[in-house]
Parts: structure tokens; sequence; C-alpha cells
């Protein structure tokens, strides 16, 4: 597993909790917080069977209630359930699959965080990452996904690929160029030469100023990349922009 950076853990912690009782969960990626609506009484005993099967039969219940669009007594449903046994990943999942029907921005956080400190699975992670981004804190998403960077090699290539694409575009937002070049290269020395990899790594040298190198590489990727692709026209963009750049760069 990637090492976790210090700048991971606050991100994933708590801030905006919705009861005065919580516990500190032991992770891989570190102490978490998850917060008890039902009180310390929902996790005494741990792990009840008879106890967590009550919570799962609530659980179907609030699913098919956000099947129905009932997303009010879903809601209740599940804040039942997570009182009973708030030890069940799949609550927050639920949870945040009403909150972003919503848009609730508050409650899809709190939602990430609980699952958090359950399950640390690299899709939500991600997901996360990009309702950060979305939300304009691209310092966080950054830190989440610079993690799961560190986890390429573990998980499987779709995925690996996605959060590559969600990585190279917070950095470019950052305007971490050195950065974005470092991991465009990875990413085709790893996945191959895909279209979009091919074009971060030259728009990257594009806002870097190394407008000899873009010149002399754009017909080098259009003819890797397919015709079809959207990526050529941004690729004729791309050639267009790089004179007057050059232009503004000298007068500038």
């Amino acid at each position: 597993m990637a090492k976790t950076s210090a700048a991971l853990l606050p991100v994933l912690l708590h801030s905006n909790l919705r009861s005065t009782t919580v516990i500190d969960l032991e992770t891989p990626l570190g102490t978490l917080r998850l917060d008890l609506p039902g009180g310390p009484e929902s996790v005494i005993p741990p792990n009840d069977p008879a106890r967590t099967e009550r919570a799962q039969k609530i659980l179907e219940k609030a699913s098919a209630c956000m099947d129905q669009d009932s997303f009010d007594e879903a809601d209740r449903l599940l804040l039942e359930a997570v009182s009973i046994c708030p030890l069940i990943p799949s609550a927050y999942r639920t949870w945040l699959g009403i909150s972003f029907q919503r848009q609730d921005k508050e409650r899809i956080e709190y939602a990430f965080k609980q699952l958090f400190a359950l399950d640390q699975n690299p899709f939500d992670l991600l997901q996360f990452a990009m309702f950060l981004g979305r939300g304009g804190r691209i310092q966080e998403s950054e830190t989440v996904l610079e993690y799961l960077w560190g986890l390429r090699k573990e998980i499987e290539p779709e995925l690996g690929r996605d959060i590559a694409d969600a990585f190279l575009i917070t950095l470019q937002r950052q305007k971490n160029l050195s950065r974005m070049i470092e991991v465009a290269e990875q990413s085709i020395q790893r996945w191959g030469e895909q279209p979009a990899f091919l074009y971060q790594l030259l728009l990257a040298h594009l806002l870097q100023g190394d407008f000899d190198l873009v010149e002399l590489k754009i017909p080098e990727a259009r003819a890797k990349i397919p015709e079809s692709s959207p990526f050529q026209e941004r690729l004729n963009q791309m050639a267009a922009a790089v004179p007057q750049l050059r232009s503004a760069k000298k007068e500038g």
C-alpha cells in the first residue's frame, strides 16, 4: 500500500459531526473518526449479529425507497439503521446516493468521512477527490489523488487510468506543471499512449513554455491518436496557439 502522507489524514477527518459521540478507529490510513448518531450504546456489543441483521433489513427498505424517489423516507430509515449499527459501510454509500441526489454538499462530505472510517476503498476515495475538486477545494483534492497515485500498481487498470486523468486535471488547475509532466509520462509508461495522456503531456509542456518541443511533438501525437478522437481538435487548437504564445512571451 502507498505511504500515507501527513496531509491526507486531516482531509479525511470529520469536521462537522451530527452527534456528540464519536469513536476513533485505526485504519491503514491512520486513526479516523466515526460519528455515532445512536450514541455509544450503538456499538456495544460490537458486531452483534442480531443488531447487524436488523440494520441490514432497514437498509434494504431505504434502498427500495430510493428506487421510488422517496428520499425523505429513505433518509429517515438510513438514520435509523446507522443509529442501530453504525459499522456498516454500505449504509454510508446509500447515504451518499441520497445526498448526491439532493446536491447536499455538507451531507455528502459527512457520508464520505463516515465511510472512510470503515472502508478505504480507492474508488470511493477517487469520488471524494473529484467531489472536493468540483467544490473548488483543489489542494485537498490533490492530496487525496497523490495518495491514490501511489496505489496505481496495486489496483485494476481502469481505475488507475481514472485516477491518472483526475490527477492530471487537478495538477493543471494547481499549475504544478513539473509534476503534471512526470505523472503524464508515468501514465504513458504504465497504460500506453492513451489520447488523454498524450494531450496532457503536451499541454503541460505548452503551459511551461516549451514551445519548440510542443511543435515537434504535436505531429507525433496526431499520428497516435484516432482521427475521430476529440483530442485531434484539441491538438489543432494547441498548434494554432503556439505561435501566439511564443510571440506573447517574447513581447513580455
